[in-house]
């Protein structure tokens, strides 16, 4: 009995030490990042990337601003202010972001008064699986965040992907199932749908080669493509 006890502490400090073992490693490589990254703990926590961006966003003080982009890091990524060199342009897209993240984050967005802000996200809530009516109810109240305002709202359709250099963790057909959710959501609050899927397609139904590296991100070619929609589609006079 006493040599079964010893065995059995023998092998919870064992345990304990495997756990402390990959806590240090996980930290070492990027810390608290690794455990947050994705909804791996689930959607409520935020990457020290999200939280940091979010804070500096917060710590502005511009108002009336003429155009707001919305959205992850295909948004993230773009130098929006150079496309329109007349107009105050504030970049509000943050890497990995999700609709629940967006709409987490709109009360700074509501607080600079844009004229029109054009929303761009989707592609990360499929990537990490949320289903289709949790994130239709995420943009509707972002949409809703709205309804009192003078802000011309523009929902974009999430832009497409090419899986063979990107692989299958978006798949086109699961884009344009939520963009059909998406027109219809901007339909039924009455504000602009932008389809920018279309604008971006090669032969084969997938995101243009020229137009990206990875598959997904793009590459100037492709903001260019993405503006001049924007450019068809503002009330702003250019």
């Amino acid at each position: 009995m006493k040599k079964g006890r010893n065995l059995l502490w023998i092998s919870l400090a064992a345990n304990v030490v495997f756990i402390l073992a990959t806590v240090f490693v996980l930290t070492r490589k990027g810390g608290a990042d690794i455990l947050k990254n994705d909804g791996v703990l689930g959607a409520e926590v935020y990457t020290n990337y999200y939280l940091q961006k979010k804070d500096i966003f917060e710590s502005t003080a511009s108002t009336n601003v003429d155009k707001i982009f919305i959205g992850d890091s295909i948004t993230d990524h773009g130098e929006f202010q150079e496309f329109f060199p007349n107009e105050v342009v504030l970049n509000r897209g943050i890497s990995k972001d999700t609709s629940k993240g967006v709409l987490n984050r709109i009360n700074e967005i509501l607080a600079r008064n844009p004229k029109e802000v054009y929303l761009l996200i989707g592609a990360n809530d499929i990537r990490t699986k949320v289903d289709k009516a949790t994130y239709i109810q995420n943009v509707e109240n972002i949409l809703k965040s709205f309804g009192h305002t003078d802000t011309e709202v523009y929902v974009q359709s999430i832009l497409p992907v090419n899986n063979s250099i990107y692989g299958n963790k978006i798949k086109n057909e699961t884009v344009m199932e939520f963009n059909v959710a998406l027109k219809e959501t901007a339909e039924k609050h009455n504000v602009h749908f932008i389809d920018l899927f279309p604008h971006f397609l090669d032969e084969h139904g997938q995101l243009k080669k020229e137009y990206t590296l990875d598959g997904l991100h793009l590459l100037g070619e492709g903001y260019k493509v993405w503006v001049n929609q924007v450019n068809q589609n503002s009330s702003i006079v250019q």
